[in-house]
């Protein structure tokens, strides 16, 4: 965003009157004429009588202004113009990407993103890196430019596992690459708990007359911090009874 000069020179007859205009083509093809306004001047003297000097300066140039400007000339006796091709190169963006996080649920987290806005480095789209895992969004129409900060919100579910600790990172990016992580904040959170995967190799063992051993493995996927085993279990009772005393006897039992 550095200042651009253009200077047009021009040598006219004595007598004649003359006027000087600038002009910007579009990519459509159409000609706009180039006005003094904020961030753009246009200056206009004459040296001697036949010597007339024009100078278009635009305070800090961007992407927007790349294109072919012309000087016109007009006289009293005749008109004549020259062309200059101004072209504005994008760069590789370097802005600080600042991350929040707005909410979170055991296998989601949606991350806010604020960025300045810079015309002359865009952010075609970011590259969100957490732990082992990385996704990449594009900014298309859910970015929103307020002023000059370009603001977004992104849910997160790809790879998201409960009760687990999350830092993220974020780079901006366009055609040229990719800003590098340091240019970042970072945030991290530690998602919900969720409920557990069921116990895995249950056995039975020493079983005696009042009482059991069971023995399981260790949860897989425990989705969080165990506090307590819950144990359920249906009991039936034996009963080894004479043919003789069946008649007479009334058992209750479960």
């Amino acid at each position: 965003q550095q200042p651009v000069h253009m200077t047009c020179l021009a040598t006219v007859a004595v007598l004649a009157s003359s006027d000087v205009t600038w002009w910007k083509v579009e990519p459509d093809g159409n000609m706009i004429q180039v006005v003094s306004e904020t961030g753009i001047q246009i200056s206009q003297e004459k040296f001697g009588q036949q010597l007339l000097r024009s100078v278009l300066i635009i305070e800090k140039v961007n992407l927007s202004h790349t294109g072919t400007y012309s000087c016109k000339v007009s006289t009293t006796i005749n008109n004549f113009q020259a062309n200059v091709t101004l072209a504005v190169f994008k760069e590789l963006p370097d802005t600080t990407v600042k991350i929040t996080i707005s909410s979170f649920d055991s296998r989601w987290v949606v991350l806010d993103l604020t960025a300045v806005f810079n015309e002359n480095k865009p952010i075609e789209f970011f590259n969100i890196y957490y732990n082992d895992f990385s996704v990449q969004l594009n900014i298309g129409e859910e970015g929103l430019l307020h002023g000059s900060l370009l603001s977004l919100s992104y849910n997160i579910s790809s790879n998201i596992s409960p009760y687990t600790n999350y830092v993220f990172h974020v780079s901006s990016c366009n055609s040229l690459g990719c800003s590098k992580t340091e240019n970042s904040d970072s945030v991290s959170v530690t998602t919900l708990q969720s409920s557990t995967s069921p116990p895995r190799q249950l056995n039975v063992m020493n079983t005696e007359t009042t009482s059991m051993w069971l023995t399981w493995m260790e949860l897989q996927i425990p989705n969080g911090k165990i506090s307590f085993y819950q144990i359920k279990y249906v009991g039936t009772k034996l009963y080894n009874i004479s043919k003789t005393l069946l008649s007479g006897l009334n058992l209750e039992g479960d």
